[in-house]
């Protein structure tokens, strides 16, 4: 089912907002809340990387796909910075992923 560029510029703007709500909260708060909301921003950082790659699909197909594989690898590494914490220089992949989106 098609849906349109209106609701999916819409979901894009929730999603951001959401991302920028919750990258607050993980910077003014510690311990458990600081990293639930860390957790939540990438989350939500990767449905605005998917809504946001799906709505400039019909522009452009492959940059669209590379801006959203761009957006998930920064956020998957950013996951693993804050809950795993193995790779120890990914606080510097993750923003060359950003950058580049």
């Amino acid at each position: 089912m098609p849906t349109s560029p209106l609701t999916i510029a819409r979901l894009t703007g929730f999603f951001w907002l959401l991302t920028i709500i919750t990258g607050f909260m993980a910077l003014s708060f510690r311990g458990t809340v600081g990293l639930a909301s860390n957790v939540t921003a990438s989350l939500t950082y990767i449905g605005a990387a998917f809504f946001a790659a799906s709505l400039m699909k019909p522009v452009n197909r492959n940059l669209a796909l590379l801006t959203g594989v761009l957006g998930m690898i920064g956020s998957f590494l950013g996951l693993e910075r804050a809950v795993l914490k193995v790779l120890p220089v990914t606080n510097n992949l993750s923003f060359l992923f950003f950058g580049t989106q």
